[in-house]
């Protein structure tokens, strides 16, 4: 099963969501957030068995 991830920005809405459907820890994947302006975001990842948030800030 392939892990899904999702950034937040600041107001919790979904800005960007991918799926990723190989066996490598989503710490060893790279994401093109270039489009995203000034703020707060959230990086979300859930394998359906854990899941992990880490903040970002955009400046």
């Amino acid at each position: 099963m392939g892990e899904l991830t999702q950034v937040l920005n600041s107001l919790g809405a979904i800005v960007s969501e991918n799926s990723i459907e190989n066996d490598l820890p989503i710490a060893n994947h790279s994401f093109n957030l270039s489009g995203l302006t000034n703020g707060v975001y959230y990086v979300v990842a859930d394998n359906g068995t854990a899941r992990v948030t880490q903040k970002f800030i955009v400046k």
